[in-house]
């Protein structure tokens, strides 16, 4: 069985539609919670709402939101996934990983375009349960994995370097049981 497997820490998925919440998919979410394997949430803003139905039946499960929910922010898209960010949020299982902002912004990838969303993530999730992420190799579709890095540098310039070590490595330490 996989659970065997040291190196896994979780499953990471494509979140499609209400099957997800069914009860066979809960029993699944299960066997995930009692071998401390996490999920991995890729979704877009429109799956968010079932997002929040799914960790609302899974409160021993581990979550993380990938790419901050994939807020379209080249189309200047906001609203809409700040209130689906606002819910899944609230869930104190949910964790969320700082990634994938870039290659959404594409050619709008300034740091004043990028910073409300990674504002309204660290307001809602806080320094304790945000995860920085690479995303190498999709950021080389628009962007290099340098201009990246320096752009988060940037975005976290004014938290304390204690927030900084919890977001760039602590966090993922804890959650991924490394």
């Amino acid at each position: 069985m996989l659970t065997k497997l040291k190196m896994l820490k979780g499953i990471r998925f494509t979140f499609l539609n209400n099957s997800h919440v069914s009860e066979s998919f809960i029993s699944v979410m299960g066997l995930l919670a009692s071998n401390n394997l996490t999920f991995d949430l890729l979704v877009s803003p429109n799956k968010l709402e079932n997002a929040t139905k799914l960790v609302k039946k899974c409160p021993e499960n581990i979550f993380i939101l990938d790419h901050m929910g994939n807020p379209d922010i080249n189309a200047g898209e906001f609203h809409f996934w700040k209130e689906g960010i606002n819910k899944l949020a609230a869930m104190p299982n949910v964790n969320c990983k700082v990634s994938g902002i870039v290659t959404k912004a594409g050619k709008k990838r300034d740091i004043e375009t990028l910073r409300p969303y990674f504002e309204h993530v660290i307001d809602k999730f806080g320094p304790n349960r945000l995860v920085y992420g690479g995303d190498w190799s999709v950021v080389l579709l628009v962007s290099s994995y340098l201009d990246w890095s320096t752009a988060f540098e940037k975005l976290t310039q004014n938290l304390t370097e204690n927030e900084k070590l919890k977001i760039y490595q602590q966090n993922a330490n804890r959650i991924y049981s490394l």
